[in-house]
């Protein structure tokens, strides 16, 4: 220090010695960390000092757990004092990022149908990894997953921050399917009862519990076995699906067939005239006949579709007729017929003259319903007509006779 008074000078001096401080600096202090990050052991340029701040457990380690300081930002102070008493310190902030909440939906133990799937859906993430029983799925990015095969199912969320979370495990099962091998049924006839069986399997110790049958002709039913009857004939899709408690199921179809019945539109009797023999002939439709095989009621029996059969007495007799066709369907009929005795066509004239009413006289034996007169130049129905010639001469009239049951006979004579 010098100083000039009055011309006069004068000057002292003193040493003053500048010490040098420590350096605090913190060389490898992360921006950010996942809260689930291991802890890292910061370093400073001079060792030897004081670390403290939220993460720090122990004051003479920088070790920074993430996981003590928790999310948010973590101030991180460190200060060391050197041999000479000159101190110095370093604060540097440590941002905790929150791990992602990964979520999957569902998240229940899931059970599907070999060769199903089951759609399992990420959330909360940025990217995701799915893993099968802890081992990564190639190609497995996105947040939906199709999962087809068994096994716990994870994924690895993470964020735009780098941070990750995986969640709990899903369990898939893959349950077996059951199988149809066959099913039994014979064609038939319409109206008969058909039975339904068929064979059907399931492995692992599977179970099948629901048999639902559709007969194809709007008639559904359950069970093991089934039976059903068809109304009408024609051509049918049987179905049956067979399912377990877990919905895995199997569809089979069988076609079947059923065949018409013949239908006996009637039956024609002529000649039903004792002692002469009755015809029957019988009209049948629906399907082709090959048999026909007939009852005539009074212990006899005929075969064929046009038949004759002479009975003993007159009298009323019911018949059957039983028809067989091609495919050995069957229908019956049920019928009577009344055998009436053959009349005795007669009648009486006297001799007439010409252009006068000349009466006839029926005289006619049996049960007699119809008279046809034939006077050769003229006709009537009457039983006891009268008939006006205009001509003189021999005539020749007949006259038929006609019963309730169709027997008919005849006389014919000359009358002057």
């Amino acid at each position: 220090y010098s100083i000039t008074q009055n011309g006069c000078i004068n000057t002292d001096s003193i040493v003053v010695p500048v010490l040098a401080s420590p350096n605090p600096a913190i060389s490898n202090a992360p921006m950010q960390v996942c809260a689930d990050a291991s802890a890292i052991l910061l370093n400073a340029a001079t060792t030897g000092g004081s670390w403290s701040g939220a993460g720090m457990a122990n004051p003479n380690s920088g070790l920074f757990d993430p996981q003590l300081a928790g999310t948010g930002t973590a101030q991180v102070i460190y200060q060391v004092t050197a041999s000479n008493s000159c101190s110095g310190a370093d604060t540097v902030s440590i941002v905790v990022n929150p791990l992602p909440q990964v979520a999957v939906s569902p998240n229940a133990i899931q059970s599907i149908c070999a060769g199903g799937n089951v759609s399992l859906t990420a959330s909360g993430a940025t990217n995701y990894q799915w893993f099968n029983n802890g081992n990564p799925i190639s190609g497995a990015n996105q947040p939906s997953l199709s999962a087809s095969t068994a096994g716990a199912y994870t994924v690895v969320g993470t964020d735009a921050n780098g941070c990750a979370n995986q969640t709990a495990a899903v369990q898939v099962n893959v349950q077996p399917n059951p199988i149809i091998s066959q099913i039994l049924a014979d064609d038939d006839c319409q109206g008969a009862q058909i039975d339904f069986t068929q064979n059907s399997t399931i492995g692992q110790g599977g179970v099948i519990t629901n048999y639902t049958w559709d007969f194809g002709n709007g008639n559904s039913g359950n069970g093991f076995q089934a039976s059903e009857t068809y109304a009408n004939a024609g051509n049918y899709t049987v179905q049956l699906v067979v399912s377990t408690p877990d919905g895995c199921a199997d569809t089979a179809t069988a076609n079947l067939v059923i065949h018409p019945n013949p239908t006996v539109d009637s039956v024609d009797v002529t000649n039903a005239c004792f002692p002469n023999p009755a015809n029957f002939a019988a009209f049948v439709s629906g399907a082709n006949v090959s048999s026909y095989s007939w009852d005539f009621g009074n212990g006899a029996t005929g075969n064929g579709q046009n038949v004759v059969h002479g009975y003993s007495s007159p009298g009323i007799y019911y018949y059957t007729l039983n028809t067989v066709s091609d495919q050995g369907c069957v229908a019956s009929f049920n019928g009577n017929i009344t055998i009436g005795e053959e009349p005795t066509a007669d009648f009486l004239a006297d001799k007439g003259c010409q252009n006068q009413p000349l009466p006839f006289a029926d005289v006619s034996n049996g049960n007699i319903t119809e008279w046809d007169w034939n006077f050769g130049v003229g006709t009537d129905t009457l039983q006891n007509p009268n008939f006006t010639f205009g001509q003189p001469g021999f005539f020749p009239v007949s006259l038929t006779v006609t019963t309730a049951q169709g027997c008919t006979d005849s006389k014919t004579g000359l009358v002057e």
